[in-house]
């Protein structure tokens, strides 16, 4: 269980501010502790004060903090130091404070409470809360602020200090440590009154009402502070699981001093491990800064030369497309003028299609136009050849035995005709047969040859790639011996390894050469890093300088006001640091000789002005206001007294009369005149008076004034003198100029006052500034300060140097990276070239290498296209035959049609269309034409006008027929005459002809 140690109480103001607490450390070493302190000492305060630790703000019977501010304003501390239950060896401590202050506003009270764990070897205790702070040289010692312990216990380097602005929080805090609110506040009431412990115990007169009464409801109230009961069960659940764990606990509790005892030595390389990952880091930054910067350098030097290649690359292509085209600038024109011509014949093609197909328009207008006038004709004579039939048919109605021979003549003759036809039908289509086997033929002749023809065409252009091919070889020989400067490729290998090797010596010297510009960059970044070190201290060094200036010229400003002060009060000193002693105490000394003047003189006016609010209203003269308050004190006391004073100024004896009472009873004027029957009881109440010892009270008795000598005769070894001021108390004018000098000599000494406290004024402000003088400034700092200022532009004019020895060397390393780049930038453009003529050269190689392959094919290629040609030839050959023999039949062919033509033109001309052709006929079809002609003459020489009526029905006839085929040759559909019948005009036709 916890137990006090100690109590700190500082800085307390109370009974109407005048008692004060200054700062007390009462020590009570964990024991049982009675305060004996006379009444109104102070207990029932410290008691109080004390609660407040443990009950912040809590009222003990009416008593209240905020009571203490109702004479003065202050802030007050109260710090009590436990003893906490320790299981080791070195003791656990606890401070519990609280500091209050006078409240803002609508609150009487500021304040918060702080608690501090610590251990007995901990360098903090009790006594090192600064709560009362000696800041001044002259012994001024001042109690912290409220504020500014706050900020301090914030500021407290220790990871168990906490402050509390909430009671919930703090008493939250002090249950975890044992200290337990509901106790303090049985303590509380217990100390509400002065005697109040008699009123505690009232109830209890034995033991069950104790317990009853007192013991069970506090046990209650502090195990059921939320009044449910019913968690007895869980609180005591609580409290056995944390026996149990105490084991554990304690066995923590010795691995955590096991590790505390290890955790300096482990702090310590914890640090020592920052220390060098720091300098790794620094010295991986660095790296990856210089690889940064490489592989940037490297990606920009990659990117310019395949920028570079790619340049050549084009203008390679360009120069050798260039060389071909001189070189075959004739075959280039050619296809130019072919290209042109193939464009022509394009642009004539379409014109040609164009009117082609305006011509085919025409022409079909004109066909359709020709039909329509050959339809109209046809039309008018197919009404004349209808008109002609029924006249020969009425001409034949006359001759009727000739007719019947005529028509079997016609019939016999009509089936010679389908003979006739048949057999001409069957020669048609023999030689249809016989055309299309030749067609047949030349189809596969013309597939044949233009196969052949294909296979000649790739041949050609195998031949030509082949031609190309090794021409190129060839150009490239050249151009690669002159590029190369060797007189002969015909072994690159050799060439080829010759340049690897210097490919290969080239780049190891580039390599060499980069390695120096990484070598010189990276001392150029040391160079950078010193730059910008030293840039830093100078920096540094420079801002130092000017606070070490700037203080300097603060201290000699400080020091030369300080000197014109002391110089104004005839004081010099030559050096006021080295002379400190004598300067503060000249200050001392003068401040308190003023301020001791300036308390004699506020006596001294305060005793002239008592004087004369003495004498002020009376018309007698008092010496001594001891005698006024004698005398009111016996009238309290109904004891009637006259002051000797005032008996004399009443008497109406002239003034030498006056004068020989003051020469026989010199201490009147000092004395009570009592009577004599008064004379003991006024001594008796004399002695209850609490009478100062400054001044005698004299007694004379009223009767016996007139006596001569009695008084004398009574003390004839005392000596009295009397001053010559004795006017005063017989004299109404001595009196009254009395009064007048005193309200003079009043204000003169007010204004010496007035003056004092300007002079106080004056060296209180100096105090204050030769203190904040000497406590700002240490001769040893000065001289310190000095000496840094010179070391400092010593080191400024040292790092200039250094920087201007960095500069040039920068400039060198600077001049070397630059030759170094300019070497690498001609070893790169020496391996780009070697690169280029190593890949001309392998695929030079690899073209050699083929190249003998390629004539091989080349002359087969030839050989081929020879054996093609003859080939070719010979079927051309035989394609000629094949088409001699077509055009042959096809004569043959076309004379059968035009048989077949006679054929029809007989079968109108002797109208077989009507009649029935015979079965079988012993003639031949020469033979029945020629019988019907016989027959038809004999006919027409018996009817005369029938010859003419037949030839004209054979003229109608074969025109009709005529038109028809011409029609049929147009191309122009019967029913598109029929639908577009009509007129056609001469002058129609001319002007299509004219359009076509």
């Amino acid at each position: 269980m916890p137990q006090i140690k100690r109590v700190r109480v500082a800085n307390i103001k109370y009974d109407h501010n005048k008692k004060q607490i200054p700062d007390i450390t009462f020590d009570l070493d964990n024991e049982n502790t009675i305060f004996l302190l006379a009444n109104g000492g102070g207990k029932s305060l410290l008691v109080q004060l004390i609660i407040q630790t443990v009950l912040p703000n809590q009222k003990m019977g009416k008593r209240k903090i905020a009571d203490l501010f109702e004479s003065a304003n202050y802030t007050g501390h109260v710090a009590v130091e436990w003893s906490l239950d320790s299981e080791g060896e070195e003791d656990h401590l606890l401070c519990t404070g609280f500091c209050f202050t006078e409240g803002q506003g609508s609150s009487s009270l500021d304040y918060y409470n702080y608690v501090i764990d610590y251990t007995a070897s901990d360098e903090f205790d009790i006594q090192s809360l600064p709560l009362i702070k000696d800041e001044d040289l002259f012994s001024n010692r001042e109690p912290i602020r409220f504020q500014r312990l706050k900020d301090w216990l914030h500021d407290l380097e220790r990871q168990r200090v906490e402050v509390f602005d909430t009671n919930y929080k703090y008493q939250n805090k002090l249950q975890q440590y044992g200290i337990l609110a509901q106790e303090w506040k049985s303590i509380a009431k217990t100390n509400a009154a002065e005697g109040g412990v008699d009123d505690f115990f009232a109830r209890s007169k034995n033991t069950t009402q104790l317990l009853n009464n007192l013991l069970i409801p506090q046990i209650r109230e502090v195990l059921f502070s939320t009044h449910e009961e019913d968690q007895l069960f869980a609180a005591f659940d609580k409290h056995r699981n944390k026996l149990l764990r105490m084991p554990q606990i304690k066995a923590n509790i010795k691995q955590f001093e096991s590790i505390t005892n290890q955790a300096e030595d482990l702090i310590d390389d914890v640090e020592e491990l920052d220390e060098l990952q720091d300098k790794v880091e620094a010295q991986q930054l660095r790296l990856a800064r210089l690889g940064k910067r490489f592989k940037a350098n490297q990606r920009a030097a990659e990117n310019k030369l395949e920028s570079l290649n790619k340049k050549q690359e084009e203008l390679q292509k360009e120069k050798e497309k260039l060389q071909w085209q001189q070189k075959s600038y004739q075959i280039f024109v050619k296809k130019l003028q072919e290209a042109a011509i193939e464009k022509k014949k394009e642009e004539q093609e379409q014109q040609l299609n164009s009117l082609i197909e305006q011509q085919e328009e025409l022409e079909q207008t004109k066909r359709q136009l020709q039909a329509l006038k050959l339809y109209n004709k046809a039309q008018a004579e197919q009404e004349q050849l209808q008109k002609h039939e029924y006249s020969l048919e009425i001409l034949n109605d006359e001759a009727p035995e000739l007719r019947e021979k005529l028509e079997a003549v016609r019939r016999s003759l009509a089936r010679a005709w389908q003979l006739k036809e048949q057999e001409l039908a069957a020669a048609e289509d023999d030689k249809q047969e016989v055309i299309s086997e030749l067609e047949d033929k030349l189809k596969e002749l013309t597939a044949e040859i233009k196969t052949k023809l294909d296979k000649k065409e790739q041949l050609i252009s195998r031949q030509t790639t082949l031609e190309n091919w090794l021409d190129n070889l060839n150009r490239q020989q050249e151009k690669l011996e002159q590029e190369l400067e060797v007189n002969n490729l015909s072994e690159p290998g050799d060439v080829l390894n010759d340049k690897e090797e210097q490919l290969s010596a080239t780049e190891k010297k580039l390599a060499e050469t980069r390695d120096k510009i990484t070598d010189l960059e990276t001392k150029q970044e040391e160079i950078s890093d010193k730059k910008v070190i030293l840039k830093q201290q100078e920096t540094e060094t420079k801002a130092e300088l000017e606070k070490i200036t700037e203080n300097l010229e603060r201290f000699r400003d400080k020091e030369e006001e300080l000197t014109n002060l002391l110089v104004r009060k005839g004081k010099h000193w030559s050096d006021l640091l080295a002379q400190q002693d004598q300067v503060v105490s000249f200050v001392r000394d003068e401040l308190a000789a003023i301020r001791k003047a300036k308390s004699n003189r506020a006596a001294e006016i305060s005793n002239l002005e008592e004087k004369l609010a003495l004498v002020g209203d009376k018309d007698y003269y008092i010496p001594h206001h001891m005698l006024v308050k004698v005398q009111e004190a016996l009238e309290e006391k109904n004891i009637y007294t006259v002051l000797g004073s005032e008996w004399l100024a009443q008497q109406d004896e002239q003034v030498i009369d006056k004068e020989s009472y003051l020469k026989q009873y010199p201490l009147l004027p000092y004395a009570i005149l009592v009577e004599e029957r008064q004379l003991s009881k006024v001594k008796r109440h004399l002695k209850r008076l609490d009478l100062e010892a400054d001044f005698p009270v004299v007694l004379l008795i009223r009767d016996n004034l007139n006596l001569a000598g009695d008084e004398a005769s009574s003390h004839p070894s005392v000596m009295f003198y009397q001053p010559e001021a004795a006017e005063l108390f017989i004299s109404e004018e001595s009196f009254q100029q009395f009064k007048d000098n005193l309200e003079t000599e009043i204000e003169e000494q007010k204004e010496k006052l007035t003056d004092l406290k300007k002079d106080e004024e004056f060296y209180f402000e100096l105090k204050n500034k030769v203190s904040s003088f000497y406590q700002q400034y240490q001769p040893e700092e000065i001289e310190e300060l000095k000496q840094r200022k010179r070391d400092l532009k010593e080191k400024q004019k040292k790092i200039a140097g250094q920087l201007t020895d960095l500069e040039e060397e920068k400039t060198v390393v600077k001049e070397k990276i630059k030759q170094r780049q300019q070497e690498v930038t001609s070893l790169q453009q020496q391996i780009n070239k070697l690169e280029q003529q190593l890949n001309k050269l392998a695929a030079f190689q690899e073209q050699f290498a083929v190249a003998t392959e390629k004539e091989a094919k080349l002359k087969e290629v030839k050989d081929k296209l020879a054996k093609r040609r003859q080939q070719l030839e010979s079927l051309q050959e035989d394609k000629d035959k094949l088409t001699t023999q077509r055009m042959e039949q096809q004569q043959q062919l076309k004379e059968i049609y035009q048989q077949q033509e006679e054929h029809e033109v007989e079968y109108e001309e002797y109208n077989l269309a009507d009649v029935e052709a015979a079965k079988e006929v012993a003639q031949s079809y020469q033979e029945l034409k020629n019988r019907w002609q016989g027959l038809k003459e004999q006919l027409n020489q018996k009817q005369s006008k029938r010859e003419e009526i037949e030839e004209l029905i054979s003229n109608y006839r074969s025109n009709y027929r005529e038109r028809k085929e011409r029609i049929n040759e147009l191309e122009v559909s019967w029913e598109w005459l029929a639908d577009h019948q009509r007129q056609v005009s001469k002058q129609e036709i001319k002007d299509v002809q004219e359009n076509y």
